[in-house]
C-alpha cells in the first residue's frame, strides 16, 4: 500500500502516537552506547519502533503492542526511579515525562481510532 493512501487515512491522535513511539525508540537507540549498552533499553527501542510501524499500517497486533510498550514502560521508569531514588532531577523530570507521555498516548490511541484494527 503507497504512503499517500496510508496517511489519508488518519487522523491526529494516531499521528501523534506514531511520532512519539519513533521519536522515543529512536532516542532509547541512540542513548545505548551512553547507558553501556543495556539489552533491555534497546529492546524497548526496537518494539517502540515496531509499534509505530504497526499503527501507521493498522495492523492487527498494534493494539497489543500499544499496551505491551505501556506495560515496559511504566516498569522501566518505575525501577529507573526508585533505583535512582530521585536524586539527579533531570532523570527524574525526563522519566516522569516519558511515562506521562506513554499514558497519555495509549489513551488517545484507544480512544481516539476511527476503525478497529
Amino acid at each position: 500500500m503507497q504512503l499517500s493512501a496510508i496517511m489519508k487515512d488518519i487522523n491526529l491522535s494516531q499521528l501523534m502516537v506514531i511520532i512519539f513511539h519513533t521519536v522515543s525508540g529512536i532516542i532509547l537507540l541512540a542513548c545505548l552506547p551512553i547507558l553501556a549498552f543495556p539489552p533491555h533499553v534497546g529492546l524497548i527501542g526496537i518494539i517502540s519502533i515496531i509499534t509505530a510501524y504497526s499503527v501507521l499500517a493498522k495492523r492487527v497486533w498494534a493494539p497489543f503492542l500499544v499496551f505491551f510498550l505501556l506495560v515496559t514502560n511504566t516498569s522501566f521508569v518505575v525501577f529507573t526511579l526508585y533505583s535512582a531514588g530521585f536524586s539527579d532531577t533531570v532523570l527524574t523530570f525526563s522519566m516522569l515525562t516519558f511515562v506521562s507521555l506513554t499514558w497519555i498516548m495509549t489513551l488517545m490511541f484507544y480512544f481516539k481510532k476511527k476503525k478497529r484494527y
